[in-house]
């Protein structure tokens, strides 16, 4: 069975989850799908704290892209799964200081 989200629905997961981490002012930042920092940490992963601004795409890692989104807009349910799951992992390790390798979603097998 294939779940359909409202507009409000992916608008609110494009805000909420993150779509990929980047390093900026010797910072790590996590972002949105909108580009908005949503979380910043030192390199060393430590000093978690909230994000201001926007994040630039150069270097950056990515937990999904518009063909496998969270949210199941193509009618590929495990799909839209496992980056939504791949998001959660990832705002889970950026606060808890941890690396996030494993999550691009380009490396996954």
């Amino acid at each position: 069975m294939t779940t359909r989200y409202s507009s409000d629905d992916i608008k609110a997961m494009r805000e909420e989850l993150p779509y990929g981490w980047t390093t900026r002012r010797d910072t790590q930042v996590l972002f949105n799908r909108e580009y908005q920092v949503m979380l910043e940490r030192d390199l060393d992963g430590t000093n978690v704290r909230a994000g201001s601004g926007f994040a630039h795409a150069q270097n950056a890692t990515f937990f999904f892209n518009d063909g496998n989104p969270p949210w199941d807009i193509l009618g590929s349910a495990a799909e839209a799964r496992r980056s939504r799951t791949r998001c959660e992992k990832a705002m889970f390790r950026f606060a808890s200081g941890k690396p996030l390798d494993g999550l691009d979603y380009a490396k996954e097998s």
